[in-house]
């Protein structure tokens, strides 16, 4: 998985899981959450991004490039 980076604050997930854990900031399901990463493994067409627009996801931002 990609290192993540949010706000300029960056994590890797799989190295961090632990302190993710610890911090409580992994859960089972995202039902109580605003927000929710989606990551891909390569850049959304404008077709994909129209069905997901299309069923009420809002893209915030959506880089070009896996660091």
């Amino acid at each position: 998985m990609a290192l993540i980076t949010i706000n300029g604050i960056s994590l890797d997930p799989i190295v961090q899981a632990h302190a993710l854990r610890v911090a409580g900031l992994e859960v089972v399901d995202a039902s109580k959450s605003d927000y929710i990463l989606v990551q891909t493994s390569a850049p959304l067409s404008p077709n994909q991004k129209d069905e997901l627009t299309k069923l009420g996801l809002v893209i915030h931002e959506s880089p070009s490039r896996v660091t």
